[in-house]
């Protein structure tokens, strides 16, 4: 059951925030396998001048359509299905939004399961 924050400057993102989550939690679904019904997705909109953001990094340049994907998650998935996952939701995002896919950066932090708990002071994921 991955925790997504979806950071953003742009305002025309405001009314797509669907759109985005929807491409986000259907990449996490088809490539990973994540829980149906597991959306726990929180968006971040700040004003441009709240935010440091290159020109350019790794030839990779960016614009104000720029959009960071950070995705907290249990251990345990492969270098490859991370790169599909990547992939997937870049090339979902760039094509839903028609931005470039070098706007859409992603971030997978993983923990183990004992790092959570979903309510009721348990820990779900440990039996």
């Amino acid at each position: 059951m991955p925790l997504i924050d979806i950071y953003y400057t742009n305002n025309n993102f405001d009314a797509k925030r669907k759109i985005i989550a929807d491409n986000v939690y259907s990449s996490l679904r088809d490539i990973l396998n994540v829980k149906e019904g597991a959306k726990f997705i929180y968006f971040h909109h700040f004003k441009s001048d709240d935010c440091i953001t290159p020109e350019q990094l790794w030839e990779i340049s960016y614009s104000n359509n720029f959009i960071f994907v950070k995705i907290t998650m249990n251990k345990g998935r492969t270098q490859q299905s991370k790169l599909q996952l990547y992939n997937r939701i870049a090339e979902k995002i760039s094509h839903q939004l028609e931005i470039s896919i070098d706007d859409i950066a992603i971030c997978l932090i993983e923990n183990d399961p004992v790092n959570w708990s979903f309510g009721g002071g348990k820990m779900q994921f440990i039996a």
